[in-house]
């Protein structure tokens, strides 16, 4: 397993097969008990002679495993993530307002060149990564920012996007465009406590999230494989923040004001996969390295 460190990249990465991850867990120094780093093999000549494989000293002794006892395991998402059906979720690419810090609602800018280079990278990233997968289909807001992201990933993917009106971003009515820094700190308050609050002429995240619940519903019936000797299928949905953030709020059964507690950048990916105990969130807020020119 390999965690990247670059800040593009925010997400752990699975090199080759991975069937289990082996752990230990440290209790307190106060016991004793601390784990040893660099221990020498048994006939490596030096040190105190422990077994490599006994990476944790307990008052300075080695401490192993019981005899016959298997290996501590923790059995990750990996296999649960590639076998469910899939939601992919992608935040369109940068465009003029979001670099100027603006609330962008329903107004309708193009991508500026950015945001194009982001959605080309996104686009190329996920289809290598969904080789071989069945990609059931590619939905989006009708809004240009989101038909724009959506064509290069149906480009790549040999998909015809298709649109849905209940993707599109919330309403902020006549806040919309507005700079970000121009809304007051009471406003923010009341905004992030109350799920019905909306602005002027705008939408709640109530109702973002109502919206949201039924596309998501009718997203997982088209992520349905009809093979049921296959992998489930893959649907990507291509929006905005906060229907993004109310599909996340879906996914963990919370209330509409746990959308403020996420972050999604511009031509992020989150994903939720589907299994037999309901949604997971087995991708957040990833972005990819892209060309800038």
């Amino acid at each position: 397993m390999v965690v990247s460190t670059h800040r593009d990249i925010q997400r752990v990465n699975f090199v080759g097969s991975i069937h289990r991850v082996d752990i230990v867990l440290v209790a307190s120094n106060r016991l004793g008990l601390r784990v040893a780093t660099d221990v020498p093999q048994r006939d490596g000549g030096g040190g105190r002679g422990v077994d490599r494989n006994s990476g944790v000293l307990v008052a300075d002794r080695p401490l192993r495993p019981m005899a016959g006892a298997p290996a501590p395991r923790v059995h990750t998402h990996w296999a649960f993530r590639t076998e469910g059906l899939v939601i992919i979720l992608v935040r369109h690419g940068r465009t003029e307002a979001n670099r100027s810090g603006l609330l962008l609602g329903r107004a309708d800018p193009d991508l500026d060149e950015t945001g194009k280079a982001q959605v080309v990278a996104v686009a190329d990233y996920l289809a290598a990564e969904l080789e071989g997968r069945t990609v059931n289909a590619i939905v989006t807001s009708p809004l240009q920012r989101t038909r724009q992201t959506a064509a290069a990933l149906g480009a790549a993917l040999g998909v015809v996007p298709e649109t849905d009106d209940r993707l599109v971003e919330m309403h902020y009515g006549e806040w919309d465009q507005l700079p970000v820094a121009d809304i007051t700190t009471e406003v923010w308050r009341q905004w992030r406590t109350d799920p019905n609050f909306s602005p002027p002429g705008g939408e709640s995240l109530a109702q973002v999230q109502v919206r949201m619940n039924e596309c998501l519903t009718d997203l997982v019936r088209r992520a349905d494989s009809p093979d049921p000797d296959t992998p489930g299928g893959v649907v990507i949905a291509v929006s905005h923040t906060s229907p993004i953030k109310a599909a996340l709020v879906w996914a963990l059964r919370g209330s509409p004001e746990l959308a403020w507690r996420f972050r999604l950048d511009v031509a992020s990916i989150t994903q939720i996969t589907l299994g037999p105990f309901g949604p997971v969130v087995t991708r957040f807020n990833e972005t990819v390295n892209y060309d800038a020119g």
